[in-house]
């Protein structure tokens, strides 16, 4: 049986960086449909450089991770999936990666439809027997556990949708197996360039 998972949704503005340095676990910093928005993904890895276990980005415009994540994150901290926009060569579809001892679902949601529901998601996630399930597509932020699972989307920081901030996510897994996500505002100055 799986362990049960805690869960709390908090947003912010600022303070994420102290929280996330607290923990020895495994902390994720999750972007998605960037859209061309390389600016975005330089400050977000520069912000967390040192704090963060991995970077996923769910697609729509992967190759921006590729391209300006810069030597502060190594290639094997790095996860993408492809988006409905990314070429079909860019890379895998969906996959899940395993980042401390816990099975992690990612993908962009537009072969799940997920812009009409989640149940085919939910489905999916619940087939793999997976811990947590990161996926993008709507533009729009949404963090919820259903079946023991930690479903989470972290939103655009380049154009999000339905009149929202523009957003990015943290997903942490503590040491003693506990899955917890964040949702966050991202701001341009969240970390100027010197």
């Amino acid at each position: 049986m799986k362990d049960v998972l805690n869960f709390f949704a908090k947003r912010s503005n600022s303070g994420a960086c102290e929280a996330f340095s607290e923990n020895t676990g495994a902390d994720i910093l999750i972007i998605s449909d960037t859209h061309g928005n390389t600016q975005a993904i330089k400050q977000l890895v520069k912000k967390y450089h040192g704090l963060i276990t991995a970077v996923v980005h769910l697609g729509d415009h992967s190759g921006d991770m590729l391209r300006m994540a810069g030597p502060a994150v190594k290639m094997d901290m790095c996860h993408i999936v492809s988006g409905n926009t990314d070429p079909a060569i860019c890379t895998y579809n969906e996959r899940v990666i395993d980042v401390a001892d816990k099975r992690i679902f990612i993908t962009h949601g537009h072969r799940y439809n997920v812009k009409a529901g989640l149940d085919l998601l939910i489905y999916k996630a619940r087939e793999l027997q997976v811990d947590a399930c990161l996926f993008g597509h709507t533009h729009h932020q949404t963090l919820f556990t259903q079946s023991d699972i930690v479903f989470l989307n972290p939103g655009s920081p380049s154009s999000p949708h339905f009149g929202t901030d523009r957003g990015y996510g943290l997903l942490r897994i503590s040491n003693a197996g506990v899955i917890t996500g964040e949702l966050l505002t991202y701001w341009e100055d969240v970390c100027p360039e010197e």
